[in-house]
């Protein structure tokens, strides 16, 4: 009996401690999957949406070191990420000054040279010159922005200068490759930030969570912003280094003097003479616009002339009508004289 009884203990002492094996395993399994069940989309979202600007180099990084794909074509298109970056950025301008005795030749000659260095006009204003009433005639001119191949650049301008006599002539170079490089690398950085968050607003309709689909939104629209202003001053960048600026004056004159460093004697007689030219054109005019109005000034001095008259003879006869008062008043004074 005692013996049957031992057993039965031991039998008991088994099955509990089965029991409690078996509640702690799925005490320990509730407990693993929990936190999977509380982790939920709308937290991971609202910290991604706030610091996803943190957290994008570092999720980039790995794609760039993956081994995946055609390595050719990486390395092709890493050269030509390279190439892009290092290569100087100049934009070249030059303005030129022109005088010339043969006005509408010149600018001719001009738009010869521009068919054959293939460049273009962005604007151009021309005043052709014309004579007044009075016989003075204004002198032409012409200016003009020419866009032209840099990689032509140097040869347009020297022929440039043959076109017309040379006056001034004026070159700077800008180096913009440090602008193009920042501005490139900003825009990368940006369009991964603009395809996450579009994954993310693809997330956001799929659990229809319209509250964070407004907020993707807005961020994608100011990325996209971004995005475009960068872009289009990248292509005003490569416009400007393709085609360089040549800014054109040409103005007519009636004699065209050489502007070099000569002698005070060479200089002093030079300046006299053109004195001389623009005194005796100067009294020409003169003499022209007297000519043409001379009816005009007749009548001007002729009517002055009678307005004068008539008011000196009114004082005339005011003092000679006073005079015959005072002697009316004063017969004796009249006698004794």
């Amino acid at each position: 009996m005692k013996k049957i009884i031992c057993g039965f203990l031991a039998i008991m002492l088994c099955l509990s401690l089965a029991a409690c094996g078996s509640s702690s395993k799925e005490a320990g399994s509730y407990a693993d999957e929990a936190p999977a069940a509380d982790s939920g989309y709308v937290d991971s979202y609202e910290y991604a949406a706030d610091d996803v600007a943190a957290e994008e180099p570092a999720a980039e990084e790995p794609a760039a070191e993956d081994g995946s794909g055609d390595s050719d074509s990486t390395d092709v298109s890493g050269d030509q990420k390279n190439n892009r970056l290092n290569a100087k950025k100049l934009i070249y301008k030059c303005d030129i000054e022109l005088e010339t005795l043969e006005f509408e030749k010149t600018i001719s000659e001009l738009e010869k040279l521009i068919t054959k260095y293939d460049a273009f006009i962005e604007k151009e204003t021309t005043f052709a010159g014309s004579t007044d009433s009075y016989g003075y005639r204004s002198m032409g001119e012409y200016t003009a922005t020419i866009r032209v191949p840099s990689e032509k650049y140097k040869a347009f301008i020297n022929e440039t200068d043959g076109i017309g006599t040379l006056v001034n002539r004026n070159q700077n170079v800008t180096n913009v490759s440090q602008e193009y490089s920042d501005l490139t690398v900003e825009l990368e950085v940006l369009e991964a930030q603009k395809n996450d968050y579009l994954e993310m607003l693809k997330e956001a309709k799929r659990l229809e969570d319209m509250k964070n689909i407004i907020t993707i939104s807005d961020k994608i629209a100011t990325v996209s912003t971004k995005i475009n202003k960068i872009k289009t001053r990248l292509n005003t960048i490569d416009n400007d280094v393709d085609y360089s600026y040549v800014n054109v004056t040409i103005n007519e004159v009636r004699e065209v003097v050489e502007y070099t460093d000569d002698s005070f004697g060479t200089r002093f007689s030079r300046d006299v003479k053109q004195s001389w030219y623009d005194f005796g054109y100067n009294l020409q005019s003169v003499i022209i616009w007297l000519v043409s109005h001379i009816w005009g000034i007749l009548t001007f001095f002729g009517i002055n002339f009678l307005i004068l008259f008539i008011i000196f003879k009114s004082i005339r006869h005011g003092k000679k009508k006073r005079e015959k008062k005072a002697a009316l008043k004063n017969p004796e004074n009249t006698t004794e004289k």
